[in-house]
């Protein structure tokens, strides 16, 4: 039941209310695991992230995005917001971000469909803090992924980027 009375001081209140409105709104072909991580997000990020802001970042992320091509279409939208939303960053900078980086990926001869380069491209976003990917990091990232495909090519997908895209230090 959603009540709009949020519990203001503990974390496991927090998890519980929050978790309990999203169950409340999620659709049957969503997985219940996906919003157990967000409450637990939410709830760990105090009262002033709720419910509403979470919706409106969710929906901020699906915007523009073709629903056959972008796993932000999915539930993992609302883990993308709530990771924006604790970081303070803006999910419609950060959406044109992941568009971008993933449009660097083709340019760098790596896969760009699918939930691991969005993953991948998501954290290279994260990691410059909503501001463009550096070049570097992306010279990075390709290299590693290369090396792992001829390494292991039976092994190595798109699904591997995520893996692959940790940034080097500035």
């Amino acid at each position: 039941m959603i009540t709009g009375m949020e519990p203001v001081g503990d974390p496991v209140a927090r998890y519980l209310h929050t978790f309990n409105q999203i169950r409340a709104q999620k659709h049957w072909s969503q997985g219940v695991a996906t919003f157990r991580f967000v409450a637990l997000t939410l709830g760990a990020a105090g009262p002033t992230i709720n419910y509403d802001r979470l919706e409106l970042a969710a929906a901020r992320l699906r915007e523009g995005t073709p629903w056959w091509a972008s796993p932000l279409q999915s539930e993992i939208r609302y883990v993308v917001a709530a990771m924006l939303l604790r970081r303070q960053l803006d999910p419609a900078d950060v959406r044109r971000r992941i568009t971008e980086t993933l449009d660097a990926f083709r340019e760098h001869k790596m896969p760009r469909l699918g939930l691991g380069p969005t993953l991948a491209a998501l954290l290279l976003a994260l990691h410059s803090h909503g501001r463009p990917t550096p070049e570097q990091d992306l010279l990075r990232l390709g290299l590693i992924y290369r090396r792992w495909r001829k390494d292991h090519f039976w092994l190595t997908d798109a699904n591997d980027l995520p893996a692959a895209a940790n940034p080097s230090e500035p």
